[in-house]
Parts: structure tokens; sequence; C-alpha cells
């Protein structure tokens, strides 16, 4: 129908109606009535009659998990809605204080916080809110126990939102409670936190201290926990301290005394209290030995050597090597090198060398005349003769024929 429309008396016409999407036919009025969406009208005069489709409506209802409000087109929401059928309807969601929206379900899903929804039916949906959460992390400083709302705090705690817990610092054997720093302040060892977000505080604990005293006799030095001593050292108490002792060059360590005894180079200290020890070093000694190869005299700082002699480490002594007669200083080996009569040695170790003196010797050089021969010591003289100083030959002349 688009209009008037001019029909023949006396016919009858069938008139439908069809509702639009949304809609759904009501009745008629004028002249037809009922409901029927198919009638047949007998046409007898002029004709008005009226259509009336009504729009469709469904309910809307909205469940609510945790704390938060939903608005319906920016109304909160308070009941079940009805609304017109093919309409778009703006849902948002609002958490309460200390919540967060976590997501839609029902015939509405995702986690956006304002969603369209498209009324095509009942609908029904769920807004859930999920209770914020903030993580609490507790330093220590020092030794010592904190306690949250009663047990022992083992590492970051996840706490809900808007709550308030208590703090309880409990500080350890040798210590004592100093102070709260971060989101806590103040030196009260209980104390209690309004968590409104991600908490991090640290409980600092003083160590109770003791002076550690060190006499050192000889030549050496004592470490504390591996840093030189240089004077009295405060140290917290409770502790075990290393204390080392390294002597000097040419020195050894000998032993401890006072708050400490043994012989041990390194030894372990509990401080309970001041403590004072003392570390003994004595001077180191080693042998110097000297053999002699051939006739001669070895001197050691100007006394002859007669056996091994104790020298003290780290000292310089004097060797001289005196040839006997007819004897030359060769040279020195071992532990001393060299051809040098006077030498000095650095001990610092047992030390062993030896003097080598060789035998002078000389050339006899025999000129026949005439005819006939020389033995020397019985052999028939060739060539010059190389022959020991000091020792005494026996040469023999034999003539030769005629002579």
């Amino acid at each position: 129908y688009l209009g008037p429309v001019i029909v023949n008396a006396g016919e009858t016409v069938l008139l439908s109606a069809w509702a639009a999407d949304y809609y759904s036919f009501a009745d008629w009025s004028g002249d037809l009535t009922g409901t029927d969406t198919e009638v047949e009208l007998f046409v007898d005069g002029d004709k008005q009659c009226t259509a009336s489709f009504s729009r469709d409506t469904y309910s809307l209802t909205v469940d609510i998990v945790g704390e938060g409000t939903v608005l319906v087109d920016g109304d909160s929401y308070l009941g079940p809605v009805t609304v017109n059928a093919g309409e778009t309807v703006l849902l948002s969601a609002l958490a309460a204080d200390y919540y967060s929206f976590a997501d839609w379900s029902g015939d509405l899903t995702g986690t956006d916080t304002e969603v369209e929804l498209f009324v095509d039916g009942d609908k029904q949906c769920t807004a859930s809110f999920s209770r914020n959460t903030h993580s609490l992390t507790v330093n220590l400083v020092g030794e010592g126990t904190v306690l949250i709302d009663g047990d022992s705090y083992a590492g970051s705690v996840a706490l809900v939102a808007g709550e308030t817990v208590l703090l309880t610092a409990l500080a350890a054997d040798y210590y004592s409670f100093a102070d709260w720093s971060g989101d806590l302040t103040g030196t009260d060892t209980e104390v209690e936190l309004f968590v409104d977000g991600d908490k991090q505080c640290t409980a600092s604990f003083s160590r109770d201290t003791h002076s550690l005293t060190v006499d050192i006799v000889g030549q050496g030095t004592v470490l504390v926990d591996g840093d030189s001593y240089l004077g009295p050292v405060i140290v917290n108490a409770g502790e075990t301290v290393l204390l080392s002792a390294w002597a000097a060059d040419y020195y050894s360590f000998a032993d401890w005394s006072g708050d400490l005894t043994g012989s041990d180079t390194e030894v372990e200290l509990f401080i309970d209290g001041d403590k004072q020890c003392t570390a003994s070093f004595s001077r180191d000694t080693h042998s110097l030995t000297v053999d002699i190869v051939g006739q001669g005299t070895v001197l050691v700082d100007g006394d002859s050597y007669l056996g091994p002699v104790i020298v003290n480490a780290g000292e310089t002594v004097l060797l001289s090597a005196w040839a006997a007669d007819y004897y030359s200083f060769a040279d020195w080996s071992g532990d001393l090198t060299g051809s040098d009569t006077e030498v000095e040695l650095f001990i610092d170790g047992d030390k062993q060398c030896t003097a080598s003196f060789s035998r002078n010797t000389h050339s006899l050089t025999v000129y026949t005349v005439g005819g006939g021969t020389v033995l020397i010591e019985g052999d028939t003289y060739v060539s010059p003769v190389s022959i020991a100083a000091g020792e005494t030959i026996v040469l023999t002349a034999v003539p030769a024929d005629y002579y």
C-alpha cells in the first residue's frame, strides 16, 4: 500500500499486515477491526482503516559479581531494564574502590569497561569485578625478623587492597631494632600499614659492637677478615672474625696468645666481648754448606768455614776463596757461580755451594845438543811437557852410540 486505492464497488479486497523488523502487528481499527494479520474488506463505499504496529521490547538483566556499578546508557543499573528491540545500549562498568573490572560474561564478552549491546531478544550479562591486590616487600638490614599479621615474612606478600596490616619487627640476638624506612617510618617495633598500592619498606636492625685489639711481636702482618690490622677494630657482637697471620719475608709465624691460642696461621674468633690477642713471629734461619774441591780455604764473613753455618734468612754473607800453595781458585758452583774469589750470597733458603781449586801447571821444555835422548819420568821427551806446580820430576839423559 502506497496511498489511496480506487476499488470497484461490490468487490472484496484482502488486506495483509506485515510488521517491520522488531515490530509486531497490534490490530485493525476504523472500517476494520480485529487482530488478524489478513482480513477481507467488502467495498460498498469509501473505506478507511488503520493498521497498528507496536515496537517489540526485551528485558535486559545485569548481574554484578564483586563490588562495582554498571551504567546502562548512563543510568545506574538498579534492576531489569525494558529496552526496545533493535536498539543498541551502552553498558559501562565502574569498579568500586580497591576493585578492578575483570570481564563480561553471558550475552556479553570481553574486558572493555564500555561495550555496546544490540537488543534482539531478552539479554542477561554479568559484570565481574575482582578485588585489587598489592605487593608488600620488606627488606631487612641487619639481622631480625618481621611479622605480617603474626606470620613471619618470607618473601613478597600479596595483600588485599584497602586492608590494614600489622608489621612487627623482632631483633635477632646481638641486634636491636633501629627504624622503618620506605613506605613506613618511625622506630616503633609494631606499626600498621594501610594497603592502597604496592608497598616497600625496610626494617633496619643495628648490631652491638666490641673492640678487637691485636699486638704483634716480631715482623709480620695480621689480617682481620682480609683487611690489614692497623689499630683496634670495632666488630659486631655475635660475629666470628677470621684472623690471618702473615709473616714478613724471612720470618715465620710462631703462635697466638691472649684471647687466642695455638699456632695455626688462620683462626676464627667469636666476638662476645672486647678481645685482645698477640701474634708472635720468629726469624727464619737457614743452613749454609760449602764443599771444597782441590786445596784451599773458604772464609764465611771472615771466619774459616769448618762445617755447616746457621745464617739468618734475608741476610747476605761474604764468601772468600783462598787457594793453597801451587793452586789457583777456579770457580763457584751450586748456589754460587762465577770465578771471583770474593762473592756475596743472599740467604733466602738452605744454601750449598762448591769452591773449586785447580792445581797450577808449568811447561817443561828440553833442548838436546849432540846425539842423545832425554827421558822424563821414564818417558822419552818428544815435546814440551805440562807439569803440576810444586812437583819434582826425574830427567834422564841417554847418549846415542858413539856419544
